[in-house]
């Protein structure tokens, strides 16, 4: 069979575009290096279907609110409530005959000292009025951490079973548990701790925790389990619940929560005590308790003083208060509103499936603009079905890698179909590869026309790094050796500042040359300048730790600066050499000249300054005047990022820079005690440069017009 009439058929495009596009996809599935991308797409599709199943009405929710907070508050009676209303709100509610009553609060320390409240009594009506119910169910929280400070009290083991379940799940070791008075006459405590996803946001919720190798179950799956009368562990074996290997459930929002969102009924706390107060006298409640009759009623703040808001997989117009969170939950598992997620085997089938359709669009539509067409309706489809699956049956299929398989698959056959027409552009591609930077030929192939003289004005940031003592290195050494260390150091400087994607201008010397911000743009060239420089630095020193004694050491001195500056093919007609020109070129290289005079590694610019000084630390130097420029610009040593620089430098830096101050104000005498004392833990040039002008200040002072400005000598 001829290669050429089947490397020509569209069947071989088709069969080579889909297996590779299901490859590709296939790889990047198992990387995992969108599985953060994926949960905003089950974001998205729960905000799209929220409404279409209903949350269980007999579930409603009393809230510590502000009105609550603000009522008690003007009846001289602060936060947190006394132990005593939430006896009272419990008698209420008994009254009322409610089925159940969860408190999303943590009941761990102790009652707090009150001028007319007795806390050992408010604490016991409490207790008491939990036992008499026999429906009320507290909340522990569990740490991980062993050495976290942890205010409660054990687990009573009457609440733990032994762990026979089949389930990767996480050990806690400590727990933020009620007193124990509470817990004794509680129907159940559960774990209220949430986890989120790599992204913070809560999506699922683990049914069981182990706690010091025994189960305890979460809030919400204990009440279900309590209300449908089974062992939690019956229903994990016989019930079909949709979880993980670590025993997480998917959650089916409903929609926004707190009172706006309409999804559960919320009353204030205020109501139920004061009504149950009034019960107690032999009042009428405030509050129909016909309200709570078979209810399952949770407790929580949603007061924003309380902070109880989580980050959660739905859009909300307030605050999503976390009781709401449990409410969810066991509406879920009373109601079977369940999320399903599809197996790897059926996503895997979609992906095929879609890698073999795109590709035959595209080969056996001639048009392009037909297989746009296509493309788009087919696309469309995909996502309304998606879509639809998820909200009609809970059924939840792998979003983006669908999406991705068709856009890939489209990709891939185009570039397969055009492969003929881009020979061209590969072909100059190879020609200027060998001495020209890809982000420069891949400007060429987009614009060909950029290959002429001249050039486009840019604001973007120039770096310039040069080797200290490189002439007397040189000396020393054999030029075999010093070549090899000498590509060594280039090959890691360059690879670092081609991965802050700069453009490597040139090599003079043992100097080097970059730009960031050309010849595409970058929107914080400044920045990435200042942490490719801080990478090299670093980068050099833990390479030359370990050189032998007979090997050249380089130390590195770097400038930067941004400005204005004209990029393009620089030279003749014959011979054009892609580069920066102008004055905030020769900018950038003083500042790495005047290393020199401070003693310094790395000096940037003003302009560079004003650009970078909130993310990085840094230790202004001086007001200078260099060669080729009339204005005087402060020069600053760039110390490393925020957060990254320890204590004793930023001390340092920080009282260098009151010296400085003290040495512009002409105040010489006290500028040079300070200095002093500096030197005294520090050998630092710049120090011993600023205690000479002093010294000789004092003896002759300048002129009254003198303005700080220091006229440096340098190349």
């Amino acid at each position: 069979m001829n290669l050429k009439k089947i490397y020509k058929s569209k069947k071989f495009f088709l069969f080579f575009s889909s297996i590779l596009t299901f490859v590709l996809i296939w790889l990047i599935k198992i990387s995992g290096i969108l599985n953060s991308t994926e949960l905003t797409f089950i974001d998205f599709r729960n905000n799209v279907t929220a409404g279409n199943v209903k949350p269980d009405t007999n579930i409603v929710m009393v809230t510590i609110d502000d009105n609550s907070l603000k009522f008690f508050e003007n009846n001289a009676v602060s936060w947190p409530f006394p132990r005593e209303f939430y006896g009272e709100v419990n008698n209420f509610l008994t009254y009322s005959g409610a089925k159940a009553i969860i408190y999303d609060i943590h009941f761990s320390g102790k009652e707090i000292e009150r001028v007319d409240v007795d806390p050992e009594v408010s604490e016991q009506k409490f207790a008491e009025s939990i036992e008499n119910n026999g429906n009320v169910y507290l909340i522990a929280g569990v740490i991980k951490d062993k050495k976290s400070n942890v205010t409660g009290n054990e687990i009573l083991s009457q609440f733990l079973q032994n762990n026979k379940l089949n389930l990767n799940l996480k050990d806690y070791n400590e727990a933020e548990a009620p007193l124990v008075a509470f817990q004794k006459g509680s129907a159940g405590l559960g774990i209220v701790t949430l986890i989120t996803d790599s992204d913070n946001i809560i999506r699922r919720v683990p049914l069981l925790f182990k706690y010091k190798n025994q189960l305890i179950p979460q809030i919400s799956f204990l009440v279900y389990s309590k209300i449908i009368n089974k062992n939690f562990k019956e229903i994990i074996a016989t019930e079909n619940l949709p979880i993980d290997e670590e025993g997480n459930l998917l959650i089916k929002w409903y929609g926004g929560g707190g009172v706006t969102g309409n999804v559960f009924k919320y009353y204030p706390i205020s109501d139920l005590i004061i009504s149950g107060y009034r019960l107690s006298g032999g009042e009428e409640p405030v509050i129909d308790p016909k309200i709570f009759k078979d209810k399952i009623v949770i407790i929580g703040g949603t007061a924003h003083g309380l902070g109880d808001f989580k980050s959660v997989a739905i859009n909300s117009n307030e605050p999503y208060p976390g009781m709401e969170i449990h409410a969810t939950v066991i509406s879920n598992l009373l109601n079977k509103h369940y999320i399903y997620k599809a197996s790897e085997y059926i996503n895997l089938l979609i992906i095929l499936l879609i890698s073999l359709i795109i590709p035959a669009i595209l080969i056996f539509l001639k048009k392009i603009y037909y297989s746009l067409s296509v493309f788009a309706l087919f696309a469309g489809l995909i996502t309304y079905l998606n879509i639809y699956i998820y909200g009609k049956y809970g059924y939840y299929i792998d979003f983006i890698y669908p999406e991705l398989a068709m856009i890939f698959g489209f990709l891939i056959t185009a570039v397969v179909l055009y492969v003929v027409e881009g020979k061209q552009k590969n072909e100059l591609r190879k020609t200027f590869n060998r001495y020209m930077s890809p982000l420069v030929i891949d400007e060429i192939l987009k614009n060909p026309d950029s290959i002429e003289l001249g050039g486009r004005e840019i604001f973007a940031t120039v770096f310039f790094s040069d080797i200290k003592d490189f002439t007397n290195i040189s000396e020393r050494y054999s030029p075999t050796d010093l070549v090899m260390h000498l590509n060594e150091y280039f090959s890691n400087a360059s690879s670092i500042i081609l991965e802050h994607r700069a453009m490597l201008d040139k090599y003079i010397g043992d100097a080097i040359m970059a730009v960031f911000g050309a010849p595409i743009y970058q929107e914080n060239h400044a920045i990435a300048g200042c942490r490719a420089a801080l990478k090299i630095q670093k980068q050099l020193d833990i390479l030359y730790s370990n050189l032998k004694k007979d090997q050249p050491v380089f130390i590195t001195r770097m400038g930067l600066n941004s400005g204005k500056m004209i990029v393009g093919n620089i030279g003749t007609t014959s011979r054009l050499d892609y580069t920066a020109i102008g004055d905030a070129v020769n900018t950038a290289s003083r500042m790495e000249g005047l290393n020199k005079i401070y003693g310094t590694r790395i000096i940037i610019s003003e302009s560079t300054y004003e650009l970078v000084k909130e993310e990085f630390e840094t230790r202004e130097l001086d007001l200078i005047a260099v060669k080729g420029k009339n204005i005087p610009i402060k020069i600053y040593e760039l110390v490393g990022e925020r957060g990254d620089v320890d204590d004793r430098q930023l001390l340092f830096s920080h009282n260098f820079e009151k010296g400085l101050k003290l040495y512009k104000n002409r105040e010489w005498k006290q500028a040079l005690e300070l200095l002093k004392e500096l030197s005294v833990d520090r050998n630092d040039l710049s120090v011993d440069l600023y205690k000479q002008r002093c010294q000789e200040f004092i003896l002759n002072p300048p002129k009254e017009n003198w303005d700080g400005v220091f006229y440096a000598k340098i190349k």
